[in-house]
């Protein structure tokens, strides 16, 4: 299942996106957590091998091949964030297992999220209101989205936060 929302109207290269996660399968390649594709295409999702990725740069390879090496076990919560700035993208993958992240140093243009957006899944171009076949098998949890670059520790915080622990 999916959630389709208006558009964001963002038009920014500094920006954050959060969620919790709870895979209950492995994903599919490309399967989306928050995605639009209007006139740019942009969104936080998976990217191939099942590992957490993301798509930029007006849908650009640089980004949505980056290889996070971030792969959510299945079954498991996990807190999700992805931080864009003008320099690169961080990737935060965040458990009782552990806290990783992975970053990928490459010039971020500013993306216009004037597209539907949708929540647990990729969205198809044209305003047609369904779904690509990415959809998030699982439940996502909390998916908030700033309008800036969370710091890292921010991130942590937003962690601690959620487990209870601040």
């Amino acid at each position: 299942a999916y959630l389709m929302a208006p558009p964001l109207l963002l038009s920014t290269n500094t920006a954050t996106f959060t969620a919790w996660i709870y895979p209950a399968a492995a994903q599919g390649g490309f399967t989306g957590l928050l995605f639009t594709r209007g006139v740019d295409v942009a969104g936080f999702g998976y990217g191939n091998n099942n590992m957490l990725g993301y798509t930029w740069n007006s849908n650009n390879a640089a980004t949505y091949n980056f290889v996070s090496s971030l792969v959510p076990r299945t079954n498991e919560w996990y807190f999700v964030p992805l931080t864009i700035s003008p320099s690169n993208a961080i990737i935060y993958c965040y458990n009782t297992a552990g806290q990783l992240s992975a970053t990928n140093s490459i010039t971020h243009s500013n993306q216009f999220w004037g597209g539907a957006t949708f929540i647990g899944a990729d969205a198809p171009g044209g305003g047609v209101a369904t779904p690509l076949g990415r959809g998030f098998v699982g439940s996502i949890d909390e998916m908030a989205v700033f309008n800036r670059t969370l710091s890292p520790a921010e991130i942590a915080g937003f962690y601690k936060k959620g487990l209870g622990l601040e």
